[in-house]
């Protein structure tokens, strides 16, 4: 069953933006603040409830606002940890140094373990540069429940061993940028870049989504759906090795030439270059990976309107 527990109107105006702020859970065991949620003793009679239909019984651990304020809490992030099952068990409680630096929080995490409860062990990290862009340990792990079958469908590149951890340090270490400015997101490159590590991750993690990049031969329906998909164009011609459509009001082509590179191009007045440079990069990111070779665009119309570029040979 489910149950709908209010989280504290008061403690949301303190800087509790979320519920993981000021509580966390773990199979049969609900770590939270005293001040958490509205009505909570009514929800716990609901949880405990539930629990026990299905054979579980709750473990409740209730942490007193006379030990650790709710600003303490929001300020160490001790509900944004996270919370482990143990072998034996037991649970272990992953904290940010942050708890460790504040007395009350640590003081508390002492009597904790000491007491004999679910949580047996306290474990701390430095996680400054997660802390510093409101992230803690909770923040720092995505967490599925499968059976034997389920992870055996799951795709073994996005399981994390030390050679992917490796891979992908070098992945961040070529394309993460330490500094942004307000300059930099209206820089085309900037979407380039992004783009370019994104296409990397896909082929790192083995996810497949933009093999498509990289075939000896591209499917001409491949181009036109991924430009309809991501922008507004209509379609005005397809062939085997060519596309034309109209966009943003733009007559623009894109050929494959003889040796399965693609070219592109768009019709516009000659002082109008730098325009058509903004227009087309992003498209050009998204087919070929920065494998685009420009040219200038040769876009007429025959008599029934339809658009046309240079011809094309199979």
């Amino acid at each position: 069953g489910v149950v709908y527990g209010q989280q504290n109107p008061a403690v949301i105006d303190q800087g509790v933006f979320h519920n993981d702020v000021i509580a966390v859970g773990n199979g049969e065991v609900l770590f939270y603040h005293e001040d958490a949620f509205l009505h909570t003793e009514q929800m716990l009679g609901e949880l405990r409830d539930k629990l026990s239909r299905v054979g579980g019984q709750l473990q409740a651990v209730c942490v007193p606002r006379a030990e650790v304020s709710v600003q303490d809490a929001v300020r160490s992030y001790l509900f944004n940890s996270q919370l482990l099952s143990r072998p034996d068990g037991s649970m272990l409680l992953i904290v940010p140094q942050e708890c460790q630096a504040n007395a009350n929080v640590w003081g508390y995490l002492q009597r904790l373990i000491a007491d004999a409860g679910p949580v047996a062990e306290v474990k701390v990290f430095d996680l400054k540069q997660s802390m510093q862009n409101g992230g803690g340990p909770a923040c720092l792990r995505l967490r599925v429940a499968l059976n034997e079958t389920e992870l055996a469908a799951v795709n073994p590149g996005v399981i994390m061993t030390a050679p992917l951890y490796e891979t992908l340090t070098q992945w961040v270490d070529r394309h993460y940028r330490d500094r942004m400015s307000e300059n930099d997101l209206a820089d085309p490159r900037l979407l380039t870049e992004c783009r370019t590590a994104l296409d990397e991750l896909t082929q790192i993690l083995k996810l497949g989504a933009h093999d498509f990049l990289y075939r000896e031969h591209f499917d001409m329906s491949d181009a036109l759906q991924l430009i309809l998909e991501d922008t507004d164009g209509t379609q005005l011609e397809t062939s085997c090795t060519r596309v034309a459509i109209i966009w943003q009001g733009k007559e623009l082509w894109i050929q494959q030439d003889g040796r399965g590179q693609l070219l592109i191009g768009v019709d516009v007045e000659e002082d109008d270059a730098e325009y058509a440079n903004l227009l087309l990069r992003p498209l050009a990111t998204n087919l070929v990976s920065l494998q685009l070779e420009m040219e200038p665009a040769d876009v007429g119309a025959d008599e029934e309107g339809h658009v046309h570029g240079p011809d094309c040979n199979h």
